[in-house]
């Protein structure tokens, strides 16, 4: 897993960027309280400020240059078997609703 990352401030003047070891080291912070500090936007000893580096979500896939022609091929088979179903549903309710009987019949179905 990667360690994440902090920007740390003092002041308004950025010092660098950093992971929760090396703050703890060069500044004797423990590492559960730079995030901490970080999510609060508190000030460590009044100067120094922690901003969790957002690292960018990655796709757990590669995406294929591709991709939107499958995409299209595989949306259009996924409508037709839709439509086919729809028929079907179409088709049996007119078949088996006139042989239904009315629900306050004694007969139920």
């Amino acid at each position: 897993m990667v360690e994440r990352k902090y920007i740390v401030f003092l002041g308004k003047d950025e010092i660098g960027t950093y992971t929760a070891q090396e703050i703890h080291e060069q500044f004797g912070i423990l590492k559960k309280n730079v995030c901490k500090y970080a999510y609060a936007g508190t000030r460590y000893r009044g100067q120094y400020r922690f901003v969790a580096v957002q690292e960018p979500k990655k796709l757990p896939v590669e995406v294929r240059e591709e991709w939107p022609e499958e995409w299209d091929v595989a949306a259009g088979v996924i409508r037709e078997v839709i439509g086919v179903e729809k028929l079907i549903r179409e088709k049996w309710d007119n078949t088996v609703r006139p042989f239904r009987k009315s629900s306050d019949s004694i007969w139920r179905v």
